[in-house]
């Protein structure tokens, strides 16, 4: 549904954008490489190649937010929308990190003082209880979601205890999984675990019916878990691991 809604705003920007009175100056940037796309309570929220393009559900208009007018950046890697709060949450491929709430945004710096080499890209977030949790090209960052100070940075989530590509995670009862590069990881969220001690996750090997691969996603899907691989397919968690027959499942979506 969102993304019918998104193609139709798209479609009336551009056909507004062309009725330029004379004389008159206006921003132009492409609103045809739309990367990522997130619903929030009123409003669908779009992140492209120049910003942020907002439309609302409420009188149908359209809010464009860039550089120029409150954001840090421009290459946004994801978007997380935060219900309880009416907060998204804007992340960058440098590893920067914006709140919008209301018309305010707020930039967190989490690069100028870090210690991670390479890629600092924020791939995903996920929030979950008093807690954020951004997860990365390195590993994983968990933040206190009311003063957005970082209480943890996992940095050697690899089978070697080397820093790990995160690219999706989800939260399943009390437990946070990761689809990383090296496979399907998970760990406790309440029982004060040092998530920075890769000994604290659990990683699914074959004994648990899932291949140590590069699992790109993982999402929450009917009471468990969808996790996919783009060279072993698509697998379900339903207090275990199986692999999912997309094409025989007659009610999948």
């Amino acid at each position: 549904m969102k993304w019918i809604i998104l193609l139709l705003f798209l479609s009336s920007f551009t056909l507004k954008s062309q009725d330029i009175p004379i004389g008159t100056w206006r921003t132009h940037f492409s609103y045809n490489k739309v990367r990522h796309v997130e619903a929030g309570a009123n409003s669908i929220y779009a992140a492209s190649v120049a910003g942020l393009f907002i439309y609302s559900l409420d009188d149908n208009s359209i809010t464009t937010v860039t550089k120029l007018n409150g954001l840090q950046e421009e290459n946004i890697s994801t978007l997380h929308y935060n219900e309880t709060n009416s907060i998204l949450f804007i992340g960058y491929e440098s590893g920067n990190l914006d709140i919008l709430e209301n018309t305010d945004i707020t930039n967190i710096d989490l690069t100028t003082d870090s210690q991670v080499l390479g890629s600092k890209a924020i791939n995903n977030i996920i929030t979950a209880g008093n807690f954020i949790y951004l997860l990365t090209d390195f590993g994983l960052i968990k933040m206190d979601a009311q003063t957005y100070a970082v209480t943890e940075t996992v940095r050697e989530l690899g089978a070697g205890s080397d820093a790990l590509t995160v690219h999706q995670g989800a939260i399943l009862g009390d437990s946070i999984f990761l689809a990383t590069a090296e496979g399907i990881l998970a760990t406790d969220l309440i029982n004060n675990i040092n998530m920075a001690d890769p000994n604290s996750w659990k990683r699914f090997d074959i004994a648990e019916g899932l291949f140590e691969d590069d699992f790109q996603f993982i999402v929450n899907f009917q009471n468990g878990l969808l996790a996919g691989s783009a060279g072993q397919g698509i697998y379900r968690y339903n207090n275990g691991w199986s692999e999912e027959d997309i094409l025989g499942e007659e009610n999948f979506l």
